[in-house]
């Protein structure tokens, strides 16, 4: 194994960087399906830098999200226990657990279900919000009155956070200062991951944490001097969240650096919605059943949404507008919920015209993700 030489005096060498996060990634991989590698990459990245968090002048948050309950949310979390410095998982805390929490520990913040606990009374998760939004930096405090002379006492509430949901949970000012983390139901042809069981989970893993912290100890001087170079495709805020996670990437040899950068861009692009994306999706598949057809137009598309007769909202959101010939605004708005799942409309030749509109095969993974069983109409064309 490749040795990076010592620091200084006092120092030891630690192992090569790229070896160690190779070997992240591949526990990552054991235990989660991950839609993309950059998404493992990443994660990796983060889970190195929990231990180093404090060098640095902010942190990245991870929004670990999917549309549908079962898509390894959980799961990633236990793993994730297992391997950052100072796990607390929570799930439907209370600000003024938070606060206090992190003020006392400096955890790793593993907040669960945060689609429960923002679906609140916004009113309720205004607090909770607040360290959040705060925490991100440095500096990041929250003042409270405490004892009975009420002096004012300012807690620390700079950690490492991860929050775990379902859709678009988090609020836009904290999801700003988010990596998103995009997970989705395993299809039926992909590989089934270990079986998690805590125990042997924790004996397994428990040297790699320990090779972790090591290479974070051996490096932290050297990591906090770094000034890694940012992609210009990130925006401010971006930029400051992968700055940290970059740093830590160079410091490793073969092609991490350049792996890392892929993953900044590779990320940042869509975001998952939530049941609503699954609802159209299935709908659209009964359009392509109804027709029999393996390509149609975007608005033959939207025309059976409306007409479906059902409680959908389709109709409620695009029927006016298709009544009076503008389709752009609904199949603009289809478009956005169907990105996420990766299906976007192509140019096509249906029925001797030249229109936008999509192919079928275009949906069959995600299909097959969700309603693995085929219908009659594709029974019959297979045939």
């Amino acid at each position: 194994m490749t040795q990076l030489q010592p620091l200084g005096a006092g120092s030891v060498a630690v192992e090569d960087g790229a070896n160690l996060f190779d070997d992240v990634v591949t526990a990552l991989q054991r235990y989660v399906v991950f839609p993309c590698p950059e998404t493992a990459w990443t994660i990796a990245l983060w889970v190195l830098h929990t231990y180093v968090y404090d060098a640095f002048d902010t942190t990245p948050y991870l929004e670990v999200m999917s549309p549908t309950k079962q898509a390894g949310k959980s799961r990633l979390f236990e793993v994730l226990g297992l391997l950052v410095a100072r796990p607390y998982t929570a799930v439907g805390t209370t600000e003024a657990v938070l606060f206090r929490k992190i003020h006392a520990d400096h955890p790793t913040l593993l907040l669960d279900e945060i689609d429960a606990t923002f679906g609140k009374d916004a009113k309720l998760t205004q607090g909770i919000r607040g360290v959040l939004n705060g925490g991100y930096r440095r500096n990041g405090v929250i003042a409270r009155c405490v004892g009975l002379s009420h002096d004012v006492k300012d807690y620390s509430i700079f950690c490492p956070k991860a929050f775990a949901g379902i859709g678009d949970a988090l609020p836009d000012t904290v999801r700003d200062r988010s990596i998103p983390i995009r997970l989705r139901r395993r299809a039926t042809n992909e590989p089934q991951p270990a079986r998690f069981r805590e125990r042997h989970a924790r004996e397994e893993l428990a040297p790699l944490a320990a090779r972790i912290k090591a290479f974070a100890e051996g490096m932290r001087d050297r990591i906090a001097r770094s000034t890694p170079e940012l992609p210009n495709d990130l925006g401010d805020r971006q930029q400051d969240a992968w700055e940290p996670l970059l740093a830590i990437a160079d410091l490793a040899s073969g092609d991490w650096p350049k792996k890392a950068r892929n993953a900044a861009v590779q990320l940042h692009g869509t975001r998952v919605e939530g049941d609503i994306g699954l609802l159209l999706l299935e709908h659209i598949r009964d359009a392509f059943d109804a027709e029999k057809q393996d390509e149609l137009s975007t608005k033959a598309i939207l025309d059976f949404l409306v007409d479906r007769g059902d409680d959908s909202p389709w109709a409620r959101w695009w029927s006016e507008d298709l009544a009076f010939g503008r389709s752009r605004g609904p199949a603009s708005q289809m478009a956005r919920h169907l990105k996420p799942h990766g299906v976007e409309s192509e140019q096509l030749w249906v029925k001797g015209q030249n229109v936008r509109g999509y192919k079928r095969s275009s949906f069959t993974d995600v299909w097959n993700r969700y309603w693995p069983e085929p219908r009659e109409y594709e029974r019959q064309s297979d045939v």
